[in-house]
């Protein structure tokens, strides 16, 4: 066989030679002729991506490969070298630089009309700067592990400003399940619906009505390394990253008005037994979260795209 170096080859060994005719027309072809697809209300959305991990990294590649407007990257980290075996974006050269940086460059090779914004900042302590990046988009993806306050926290913003969002990651334990939450707007559940928190004291500062004026939620809120300490493969985050994606592009393109079913709030995944779970639950009475916001459904931008692609029957 042929040793190659990382070039295209024609199966000889040889490069294949460019072709100076090629021209991009369409790369979003194909995703047009999907079932209810609507190229234009998708380039019309701006994507808040929370942490660029092995979670995260994938959600920023389909974001600009699909063609959001816009995309913001947040994540303090800087690329390890156990970081190479799952989050796709980095590479060996990469290693000892900020994730953020690095994830911009590599996602430029894939990017026909995003606008990337990668912010190399702490998001617990800079909290005002993901305020800020949330109230210029249109949906969050959730993916620093920093615990179940951080996610509570996130879960708040969202609420308050009206925009869905997803969390979620591989599981700690055996690396090959994934569990994804999605949050509508202001109606359904909410991260604190789905869970019975012991810190009512840390509750009470992070609710919808102080949360867009906090400067930091650092000293606020706890931080859990369990998730830190657990392993991770490739196929887990990958897939994982693409129901996560998924369940948020159902929810813009409207696919349960079409399809006669809703997104469901929770997925679980195991890649061990092949066992997929998914939950669509409600609101708890009880949830402060939600008692403190409207119901109602989001609004997509004033131009939406003509008339959708027709369900085949």
């Amino acid at each position: 066989g042929h040793t190659l170096s990382g070039t295209d080859t024609e199966g000889d060994g040889k490069a294949v030679p460019e072709n100076p005719n090629a021209k991009i027309v369409d790369p979003y072809l194909k995703q047009k002729r999907t079932v209810n697809w609507n190229q234009e209300l998708i380039e019309s959305q701006v994507g808040l991506v929370l942490g660029v991990g092995g979670v995260g990294s994938t959600v920023a590649m389909n974001l600009v490969r699909m063609g959001f407007r816009k995309v913001f990257l947040i994540d303090r980290d800087i690329v390890d070298d156990h970081n190479l075996n799952r989050q796709i974006l980095y590479k060996k050269e990469h290693v000892g630089k900020p994730k953020v940086f690095c994830a911009a460059e590599a996602l430029q090779a894939h990017n026909y009309r995003t606008e990337l914004v990668p912010l190399h900042i702490d998001a617990v302590a800079q909290w005002q700067q993901v305020v800020q990046c949330a109230r210029q988009s249109t949906c969050v993806f959730n993916g620093i592990d920093f615990g179940d306050y951080w996610d509570y926290a996130v879960s708040s913003l969202c609420r308050k400003l009206g925009i869905p969002h997803a969390l979620g990651g591989t599981d700690p334990i055996t690396g090959h399940a994934v569990f994804y939450d999605f949050f509508a707007e202001r109606h359904g559940p909410c991260a604190l619906c789905l869970a019975e928190p012991k810190h009512r004291e840390v509750l009470a500062r992070i609710l919808p009505e102080h949360i867009l004026d906090l400067p930091t939620l650092h000293g606020i809120i706890p931080k859990d390394d369990q998730y830190r300490k657990g392993g991770s493969v490739v196929w887990a985050c990958g897939a994982g990253a693409d129901i996560m994606v998924g369940m948020v592009i159902d929810h813009i393109l409207h696919m349960e008005t079409v399809t006669g079913r809703p997104t469901p709030t929770r997925i679980f995944f195991n890649m061990l037994s092949w066992e997929l779970e998914k939950y669509t639950l409600e609101p708890l009475q009880t949830c402060e979260f939600c008692r403190q916001t409207q119901s109602g459904a989001f609004v997509p931008p004033a131009d939406t795209a003509p008339a959708v692609n027709p369900l085949p029957k």
